[in-house]
């Protein structure tokens, strides 16, 4: 995942997103990559050159690695979006009202953690 972000800096001028930075240790090692593109730590607060996906476990689970990398990135203030990911009639509900619900848990138990960072 480094080599990715690596890679995509190297190659772009633009922001960078990414879904594979599990795990705290890798997200604050992309945090400090992140910080020198940016010049410094508050200027990568006010202008994030990365951000992260984090995409849930339907039903209503949270990766572990995930969770952790995007607390570590929430904490210096990189965005965090979240994707819910039931199935109709898998891992949710089989009628579209439930699966809705499901996926709206997901989303706001991922968002309270990352607040809570």
């Amino acid at each position: 995942p480094l080599h990715e972000l690596d890679a995509s800096w190297n190659n772009t001028v633009k922001h960078v997103q990414s879904e594979t930075l599990m795990g705290e240790e890798l997200a604050r090692y992309a945090l400090e990559m992140a910080t020198v593109i940016a010049g410094s730590r508050e200027e990568l607060r006010r202008r994030p050159v990365l951000s992260l996906i984090l995409c849930t476990i339907a039903p209503l689970v949270q990766d572990q690695e995930g969770i952790e990398g995007a607390l570590a990135l929430a904490e210096a203030g990189i965005p965090v979006g979240l994707l819910a990911m039931p199935t109709l009639g898998t891992t949710s509900p089989a009628t579209l009202a439930g699966a809705l619900v499901v996926g709206d848990a997901e989303i706001i138990s991922g968002t309270v953690l990352l607040q809570l960072a």
